[in-house]
């Protein structure tokens, strides 16, 4: 993972997600998952803040 990270969040579940520069990553265990942005979301938007929906 080479980005400039913005935020990060601990789910319930102990997952991480990062958030930068277009992009979002999940952390579970010891692997890293890049996950595509949501539908409408382009780059170079970038994720300043991430909470759990319910």
């Amino acid at each position: 993972m080479n980005a400039q990270l913005m935020c990060a969040y601990r789910d319930p579940q102990g997952t991480v997600w990062l958030g930068g520069l277009g992009a979002l990553w999940r952390i579970a265990g010891e692997k890293i998952d890049r996950v595509p942005l949501p539908a409408g979301t382009a780059p170079p938007e970038v994720p300043q803040a991430m909470v759990m929906d319910r």
